[in-house]
């Protein structure tokens, strides 16, 4: 077997000794993959070997988000081999800790959690009771394929969850959330879980200042946003000031979903009307649907952060909506988008929508929308096609003269 002579032999100078060595000094130059290797080391009962794996372990992990640590500890799970003639259940944890710095050990913890060996998986997680920053390593396991393991990480969590700091509880909601759409827990421990932690969470939230939440990895912001604002957690207010103060798009959405939900429509409107200043704001589909709002100060405080924002809806989505028509105010806010339009792309649409009988500011609008066209810019073939069928839709409607100029100024561009 590949590691028996390693694990038998006390030569330092034993072949198996240099190999373990070389794949060290591969992943202290950055090379991750020699992970499933490396970490023999701390099954060989070889002080060097286990304090410069150590080492390495440290200075590779400690630059990895929580989200991104998962992630490795997933594929270490998948392609750590059990053919070693290695006994892991019979791996002595006392004299790692005894050779390695707390922060190298605690990550020899968290790869052992996720570890073939079922014995070795709950060894670890035992011995990560007591070890502070180890908290999130808890959830994952709560979802193993063996029961022991399972119940050991159920018990300890349960235990943990009450003494633990608010630094800690705050970076673990990633993984009870990951935990909540896993299969093999059951619904009665996650009651209790969401429980202690949410408990505990509304006391920390209270003391806590919107800086320091700020300076959190995305992953773990985005899971206390969800978490305080469908527990209420956080209250209107509050929502507000994350929403000013969050610079990630992806985050204040999550905000500004539950802050819609609000009764006093004033809230709404002021949200609406503060997107359209909100620095990295790009979620256009959300003030889009607010413009078709039925409720006029809303559709209209959508558009105009439409028009500060800069965005463009397009032509032929904002003349679909036309068609639909549910209630007065939205004809005139989806007219003002579509004279936003680039000229050309909005021409055959307001040919369309031109009608003699029309009121005469609106028939005045869509006139002038179709007399300013860009001498500049080409018109596709597709584009052409469909000013040209529009046209001939339209010709005994159009006012003297106004196909003709368009033809002639699609002559001068082609």
């Amino acid at each position: 077997m590949i590691f028996e002579t390693l694990f038998r032999r006390k030569k330092k100078t034993s072949p198996w000794h240099d190999l373990l060595t070389e794949w060290i000094e591969k992943m202290e130059t950055g090379d991750l993959s020699a992970l499933r290797i490396v970490y023999a080391a701390f099954a060989s009962r070889d002080p060097g070997l286990i304090r410069r794996a150590g080492s390495a372990l440290q200075t590779q992990l400690a630059p990895l988000t929580q989200t991104q640590l998962l992630r490795l500890c997933e594929r270490f799970r998948t392609f750590t081999s059990l053919k070693w003639n290695i006994d892991w259940a019979d791996i002595d944890l006392k004299q790692i800790k005894k050779e390695l710095a707390e922060e190298a050990y605690r990550y020899v913890l968290i790869l052992g959690s996720f570890h073939p060996n079922g014995y070795f998986r709950e060894t670890c997680i035992r011995e990560m009771a007591d070890l502070k920053g180890t908290l999130f390593w808890l959830f994952p396991q709560v979802n193993d394929w063996v029961l022991p393991v399972r119940s050991a990480a159920f018990m300890l969590l349960e235990t943990r969850l009450s003494d633990c700091d608010g630094d800690e509880l705050i970076a673990c909601l990633p993984a009870f959330e990951r935990l909540q759409n896993c299969r093999r827990r059951t619904e009665k421990q996650i009651q209790i879980l969401r429980e202690r932690l949410e408990t505990k969470l509304a006391r920390i939230l209270k003391t806590t200042k919107p800086g320091k939440i700020l300076c959190l990895e995305p992953a773990i912001r985005a899971s206390l946003y969800r978490t305080a604002t469908q527990t209420g957690l956080f209250d209107f207010s509050e929502m507000e000031v994350y929403l000013e103060l969050e610079k990630m798009t992806c985050l204040k959405r999550i905000l500004i979903r539950k802050i819609f939900t609000h009764p006093d429509c004033g809230i709404v409107k002021c949200t609406l009307l503060a997107l359209g200043s909100l620095e990295d704001f790009t979620d256009e589909a959300l003030l889009w649907r607010y413009v078709l709002e039925e409720r006029a100060d809303l559709s209209k405080a959508a558009y105009l952060s439409i028009c500060k924002r800069d965005f463009y809806p397009g032509a032929a989505r904002i003349y679909n909506a036309l068609l639909k028509l549910r209630v007065e105010h939205h004809r005139r806010y989806l007219l003002k988008l579509l004279l936003r339009e680039p000229s050309w792309n909005r021409l055959p649409y307001l040919l369309l929508l031109y009608r003699p009988d029309l009121p005469a500011h609106e028939k005045e609008r869509i006139l002038s929308g179709i007399r300013i066209r860009s001498t500049y810019r080409k018109v596709s073939e597709p584009l052409r096609n469909q000013i040209l069928q529009a046209l001939e839709q339209k010709k005994d409607s159009l006012p003297s003269g106004t196909a003709e100029s368009i033809l002639h100024d699609m002559r001068v561009i082609r």
